[in-house]
């Protein structure tokens, strides 16, 4: 049997046509109308990663979420949700959520079916890696004294721990990978394709401006290269 996907939303048709569109894909999925029912089948089952909703009644998405987030750090959490402002998804970031993706983009030429099913398999296999005990040689790395590890998602820096999302540290990985030399836009937004985010300059430019903030003074060792991208110096 294949992983266990719980799909959240008020909507019957989406949760019926998603239930479809993954059951195809080799998933076992559950479906919840909203919070509060999402909190018992999350207990009564855990699922390997939840799909959920942002506005539904009795619970909304965000205040279920923070409550799976009180005892359960680890187990994906995917908000697929017609809210589209940055501040909308800075807050399901804050809540514990490794992904945001809008119901507009479902679907479109950016995220077909095949598009979604692999972003949502890639965060299942990652807490798979982490929960087996498996590091990759790009797990963890430093960039000055700010410690990156991706597979939990976690800066570590003096006295602090401050957590990335899925997008924060694919980013880190791929400039670290490429450290000496600059990292363009266009790789960048090709190899970012699929977490769900319309990718262009000036989202990077939003991922990154956060990114320097949460590495505190390491920050300043990724240094912009104007018009082109992002370089760290050996």
């Amino acid at each position: 049997m294949g992983n266990t996907i719980l799909v959240v939303d008020d909507e019957k048709g989406l949760r019926d046509g998603l239930k479809v569109q993954l059951s195809a894909n080799g998933f076992e999925v559950l479906t919840a109308r909203n919070g509060e029912e999402a909190l018992k089948v999350y207990r009564e089952s855990r699922p390997d990663l939840i799909v959920m909703d942002v506005m539904m009644p009795k619970m909304d998405g965000f205040a279920a979420c923070r409550e799976i987030r009180k005892g359960d750090k680890i187990t994906p959490i995917v908000f697929l949700t017609c809210r589209d402002s940055e501040i909308d998804q800075v807050r399901a970031f804050e809540q514990g959520a490794v992904d945001f993706i809008r119901k507009a983009d479902l679907g479109g030429p950016g995220m077909g079916e095949g598009v979604f099913v692999s972003i949502l398999d890639r965060h299942i296999k990652r807490v798979d890696e982490l929960l087996n005990g498996g590091r990759g040689s790009e797990a963890v790395f430093m960039i000055g004294n700010a410690e990156i590890d991706t597979e939990v998602l976690l800066v570590r820096i003096p006295g602090e721990k401050v957590p990335l999302t899925a997008t924060e540290a694919d980013m880190l990985k791929i400039i670290y990978r490429n450290r000496g030399k600059c990292v363009g836009y266009d790789l960048l937004i090709d190899e970012l394709r699929g977490h769900g985010f319309v990718m262009d300059p000036h989202t990077l430019q939003v991922h990154m401006s956060r990114i320097k903030t949460k590495l505190g003074r390491a920050g300043d060792l990724i240094r912009n290269v104007r018009m082109r991208g992002y370089i760290i110096d050996r």
